[in-house]
């Protein structure tokens, strides 16, 4: 075909085809703020989180308007009501949410399993439960009570799977191996400050958090014999020991590589030499 002709064939079609930069700009900006809204909405609807996560939310797209209104040359009084259109809306959302909306409480409630996918790199034992830690997979025996892990000489969370769902007891310390906090099937007991509060986002899920919205504890049900685990697990003499989704922190070292474990008598420890200190 010749070439010339595909030239011009070219030339003509790109002067149909005009890119308006100013509509693609504002999808852009309307998407990332309905993203950012759907992502954090489990954070909007837990009254603690609301008091902080709806602020926080509505200010990012306050700017994000105002920036688009002004590279349009819009009035400041047109700007203005903009934005104050914006926080009357989420003036009203949280007295909705406050009226109509009623969140799980702490209590004893088993967490059902989500249905989630949880493909990995081992498939939990026959009758047993596969515990998923950073990029860990822990594999125990029975319905329990068990317990995956330790830090050092301070235990985690002990689990027993019901046909109800899943039961969490355990206990959380501070870096002198004082208890602060303790789970007694999943309902948080608070023994030292009021800094901590559960939310429970779902049937399937329990986190603890502290006054910054920071994740002590998390942990979800995502099949009936897969569980997620996350949080910062501290114990006397021992460093750090933070689990996320994606790998587990231990002071300095990282674990990222994905490990098949099988459990032991006390469960995996991560920070084994504060045992023998």
């Amino acid at each position: 075909m010749d070439r010339e002709w595909m030239r011009q064939l070219y030339l003509q079609c790109r002067s149909y085809i005009t890119l308006d930069r100013a509509l693609a700009r504002a999808l852009a900006i309307l998407v990332f703020c309905v993203g950012m809204l759907i992502y954090n909405w489990h954070f909007v609807l837990e009254p603690m989180h609301r008091t902080m996560a709806l602020p926080v939310l509505v200010t990012i797209v306050s700017f994000a308007a105002f920036y688009e209104l002004s590279l349009r040359d819009v009035s400041s009084g047109a700007v203005l009501a903009a934005i104050l259109a914006l926080w009357g809306g989420a003036a009203a959302l949280w007295l909705s949410l406050i009226l109509f909306y009623r969140p799980l409480p702490n209590d004893h409630a088993p967490l059902r399993p989500a249905g989630d996918r949880s493909a990995g790199v081992c498939a939990a034992p026959e009758g047993g439960m596969r515990v998923l830690l950073g990029r860990d997979e822990l594999l125990m025996s029975g319905k329990g009570p068990m317990t995956p892990f330790r830090i050092g000489t301070c235990p985690g969370p002990s689990l027993r799977r019901g046909a109800a769902g899943l039961a969490v007891t355990g206990f959380g310390y501070d870096d002198d191996g004082t208890v602060i906090w303790r789970l007694r099937d999943n309902e948080l007991v608070l023994l030292e400050g009021e800094y901590l509060h559960a939310h429970r986002p779902d049937r399937s899920s329990l986190g603890l958090y502290d006054r910054l919205e920071r994740e002590v504890f998390y942990i979800r049900t995502l099949t009936p014999d897969t569980v997620r685990i996350r949080g910062r697990f501290l114990c006397n003499g021992a460093p750090l020991v933070a689990v996320s989704d994606s790998a587990i922190d231990i002071g300095e070292r990282r674990l990222s590589q994905p490990r098949c474990l099988r459990d032991g008598a006390a469960g995996l420890n991560y920070v084994p030499r504060v045992v023998e200190r």
